[in-house]
């Protein structure tokens, strides 16, 4: 997938689904934590296996991993996730989740399940409010960049190139969020249009 910021082309290497995604701080963090959590028997590898805690009540969080080919084999996850009310973050690597997991092979997605007594719980509670922290700062960000874009999609003025240009060029939006801001101004324009136009026709109707 590709962005055009300044006339140039610059290439997405995480799918803008994958959202939340974690910085590499937090991804460090996170696939300790999971390497801790196989030693201490809490970790299910797999996204059946992770499907499977989530419905029996038994998942901390959820981890998925970005590169995941093609994503949408584990995005059923995000949205149990959100039903189940457990949090859930992407990572960039699968084969770095895979090592985490004291395996081989590339791991798409796993869950870190629950036990009262363990060892494992501060640290667990610690990543928990980092991924929530997280997920709240992503959606307050959407919400006021939205507002902007509906209000400047509504005027004569459309300034909404040079504010997702600043945002990219300042490092608040990573290109994914840019491309889905890109995504959301165009959706809103075009619903603009169509209801421009049956007003249009409704005024037709009244005036004929």
């Amino acid at each position: 997938m590709e962005l055009m910021v300044d006339d140039q082309s610059i290439t997405l290497d995480v799918n803008p689904k994958a959202y939340p995604l974690a910085d590499q701080q937090m991804t460090t963090k996170i696939l300790n934590l999971v390497q801790q959590a196989m030693n201490y028997k809490q970790l299910r590898k797999g996204a059946n296996e992770a499907t499977k805690t989530l419905n029996r009540g038994i998942s901390e969080f959820i981890v998925c991993a970005a590169d995941a080919e093609p994503l949408e084999i584990l995005l059923h996850l995000p949205l149990l996730c959100e039903d189940k009310n457990v949090p859930y973050v992407f990572i960039r690597s699968k084969q770095a989740l895979g090592r985490a997991c004291g395996v081989s092979r590339p791991v798409i997605a796993c869950s870190i399940t629950t036990d009262e007594g363990s060892q494992l719980r501060p640290q667990i509670q610690q990543v928990q409010t980092e991924i929530e922290r997280l997920l709240i700062s992503m959606k307050f960000l959407l919400m006021q960049i939205t507002k902007i874009l509906f209000l400047n999609s509504c005027s004569k003025n459309n300034m909404t190139y040079h504010i997702l240009n600043t945002l990219y060029r300042s490092g608040v939006a990573k290109p994914s969020l840019v491309n889905r801001l890109w995504l959301l101004h165009f959706i809103i324009t075009f619903l603009q249009k169509k209801i421009f136009n049956m007003s249009m026709v409704i005024l037709d109707l009244f005036t004929n």
